[in-house]
């Protein structure tokens, strides 16, 4: 039997069910409930035993989920004249290449969430409330998709659900527009409004069970089997999905999956929203390299050793007895270099200035729209996360915390510092007590993004961490105009401040990320003339207007801190950088061409007076013009003629083979496009992609050390702390 037969049938039965029912009705009215021995209307008594009802929700939903979630994944593919809060589109996409022309991969989105929804109806033994549940869950991550691919080309992930919840909602909301808001809003009434409905479907159709039995010896054991059983395959299922090998890996693959690791949202586009979910539920952090021994990784500690006492022959000073500051600038970038763009006047012209006179150059950057925490991350610890798996979307959340230790840089001037006070009098950061601290950092929003707070104090033992909301408060929080976030030249006063609480102008470690230039972008600066034309949206004019501006306050900003740095006794190097571009290029990014430009940021190392005194910085260093957040202590060690570490040194000549290292990325908007990309983009010494397989010999065996080093130190068993990795030479 064909398909319009079976349902031309289905209808027929129904249809002749109902004419009997109705006829039933007409002749037994008022009714006797036997079973709950009540009168019942016989249109009541109607609704109630229509049992084809759950199965036709149990069947239908699923279905009509997978058709949800699509649209949520699709929102960079809106029709023309279709907005992010319009439905218009639903049923638009032609899915071209993706997830609609494959039967398996849609069966297989289709029985995941059949399952889920199976599993709630027995744990919850109900399933009007199980319908309620689900339904709810499905609207609320339909949208989100939505929103996360508007703002940032990328899908939600357990790591983001963990991320908003230890954000809050509060927060969460401060980053949307106004459009999104709307979105938002718009949900909420739809969610109410399924709730409602199932609330009138179990008024009308009663309390339907799945496993009901008067005897309750055989209805306990038999909930409670059904409920582990249910529970068990779902989460085997769900772990097992995204690591190569297994059960459920190979039944997906069967059923035509085809993973794309590097990109959630090419994933969930060409293989589904719920196949996707599922697959970066449990991600391998790495695969262990094959040779991974103790033996091989003393022979890489003695190899790079050796490179470390070579370079340190030819230094004179010491990272630690300095103080480090290293600036991650949100969403900086020059505007001018995006092409068809043009803007009245230079945006930077300070920073500009600078770079030609002091170690600088472009960073690749992995993110585009997002991602800072990844770009910290690299920047902080010396790892890159495109030597991780793909599927580690978050390294905080997923490698770091996992961590029984974990080594980031700040540590080596907490292990300089003996004298470190572990408490403040006044924990609010505002007293004039003079300390020693190490390290710290300092964050102008909430300490909980990404659980910084937590990985900052247990992991990475910067010794305080000063945030809006503590555990140590900042004390400078003025903004510019109608901007909501704190100012750049406030975040600058703030490491002042702190600066000038170090007793006897002791060395430390300083991690500023700054919040001033973070998306949504409103009409913020309203008394600045800069402006930018070009090919451009009208929509996107106001963001763009407001972004450039935002880069020529900062640019003001850093001039004048960097001055008063620069009168400080105490030598002071900062490492500065742009993590990613703003998210509001959308013919831009359209352009394959342009995938490299729009993930490139600027970055600079510079000296003060006092540093410079000791020899560091006098020169820029070479083969800076391009770089990864990976390499940043390692180039600064080199500007500052500073001795360095074992792994300092493997670092430094990394950097020299491979300039610029970092996950694939986005080369069109059309994801299906996308599937025969290389998932790393490396770079040369002139911004060139470099080929893996034409890869020399030299870069080939660097890559192979990155592995079995960054495996040791993350996820193995810290062979190499043993031999001294991490510590510097006096």
């Amino acid at each position: 039997m064909n398909l319009p037969d079976a349902i031309q049938s289905f209808f027929s039965l129904c249809s002749n069910k109902y004419k009997a029912m109705k006829g039933w009705i007409e002749r037994n009215w008022p009714l006797y409930d036997e079973v709950n021995k009540t009168h019942q209307p016989a249109w009541l008594y109607w609704f109630r035993h229509q049992w084809f009802i759950y199965p036709l929700f149990l069947f239908l939903l699923p279905g009509l989920s997978i058709f949800a979630l699509q649209w949520g994944v699709n929102a960079n593919n809106l029709i023309k004249g279709a907005s992010l809060t319009s439905f218009s589109d639903f049923f638009a996409h032609a899915y071209t290449e993706s997830l609609f022309t494959t039967e398996h991969r849609l069966a297989l989105n289709y029985l995941i969430l059949f399952a889920f929804y199976l599993a709630l109806v027995i744990i919850t033994n109900r399933f009007w409330l199980a319908t309620a549940i689900y339904s709810s869950l499905i609207i609320v991550w339909m949208v989100s998709n939505r929103l996360m691919v508007a703002l940032r080309n990328a899908t939600v992930t357990l790591q983001d659900v963990q991320a908003a919840l230890s954000l809050g909602g509060g927060n969460l909301t401060s980053f949307l527009n106004k459009e999104s808001k709307a979105l938002i809003s718009t949900t909420v009434w739809i969610v109410i409004s399924a709730i409602l409905l199932s609330i009138i479907f179990r008024l009308l159709f009663g309390k339907a069970r799945l496993l009901w039995f008067k005897n309750r010896l055989i209805q306990i054991p038999l909930r409670i089997i059904a409920i582990f059983s249910t529970i068990l395959f779902v989460a085997n299922f769900s772990l097992n999905l995204g690591t190569s090998g297994t059960w459920a890996y190979r039944f997906a693959l069967s059923m035509d999956d085809d993973p794309a690791m590097w990109s959630t949202l090419l994933d969930a586009q060409q293989n589904g929203a719920a196949v996707s979910f599922t697959r970066f539920i449990n991600t391998t952090v790495m695969k262990k390299p094959s040779n991974y021994s103790q033996s091989t990784m003393n022979k890489i500690a003695q190899r790079y050793s050796k490179v470390a006492k070579e370079m340190n022959q030819t230094r004179n000073t010491s990272l630690t007895d300095q103080t480090v500051i290293m600036v991650l600038s949100e969403s900086f970038a020059d505007p001018t270099r995006v092409p068809g763009l043009s803007y009245s006047e230079d945006p930077m012209p300070f920073i500009r200035s600078l770079k030609s006179q002091t170690t600088s150059g472009l960073m690749l950057s992995s993110g585009y729209g997002g991602g800072t925490a990844n770009l910290e991350y690299q920047a902080l610890t010396g790892m890159s996360t495109a030597i991780f798996s793909p599927s580690v979307i978050t390294p905080y959340l997923q490698v770091t915390s996992h961590q029984e230790t974990a080594f980031s840089f700040n540590q080596m001037w907490n292990t300089a510092d003996k004298s470190v006070q572990h408490a403040l009098s006044d924990q609010s950061g505002k007293s004039s007590k003079l300390i020693n601290r190490g390290s710290f950092a300092i964050h102008p929003y909430t300490s909980s993004t990404y659980s910084r707070s937590k990985i900052f104090s247990d992991k990475f033992l910067f010794r305080f961490f000063y945030t809006q909301d503590g555990p140590n408060y900042i004390s400078q929080e003025s903004r510019i105009e109608n901007d909501p976030h704190i100012s750049d030249a406030s975040a600058y006063s703030e490491t002042l401040h702190q600066l000038n609480r170090e007793k006897g102008n002791q060395p430390v470690f300083v991690q500023l990320s700054t919040m001033q230039n973070h998306l949504p972008y409103g009409d913020w600066y309203p008394s600045r003339s800069l402006s930018v034309s070009g090919e451009l949206h009208q929509d996107d004019a106001t963001a763009l207007n407001t972004f450039a501006r935002g880069v020529q306050y900062t640019d003001q900003a850093t001039q004048q801190w960097l001055e008063k740095l620069d009168q400080l006794k105490r030598p002071v190097t900062v490492i500065w950088y742009g993590d990613h571009l703003p998210a509001n290029y959308p013919d831009q990014i359209a352009n394959a061409e342009n995938s490299l430009i729009l993930h490139e940021t600027d970055y600079f190392i510079w000296s003060n007076s006092a540093a410079r005194a000791l020899g560091s910085g006098n020169q820029p260093i070479g083969n800076a013009a391009y770089t990864s957040p990976n390499y940043f202590m390692a180039q600064a060690a080199e500007h500052m003629n500073a001795k360095v570490s074992p792994y300092l040194a493997f670092l430094t000549q990394a950097h020299a083979q491979i300039p610029a290292i970092e996950p694939t990325l986005q080369t069109s908007s059309d994801w299906s496009k996308n599937t025969d990309i290389q998932p790393n983009t490396y770079l040369d010494s002139e911004g060139n992609p470099i080929e893996p397989q034409k890869m020399t010999d030299e870069q080939k065996e660097i890559l192979k050390d990155y592995k079995l080093i960054q495996y040791d130190m993350t996820v193995g068993n810290n062979y190499l702390t043993q031999e001294g990795w991490t510590a510097l030479s006096k």
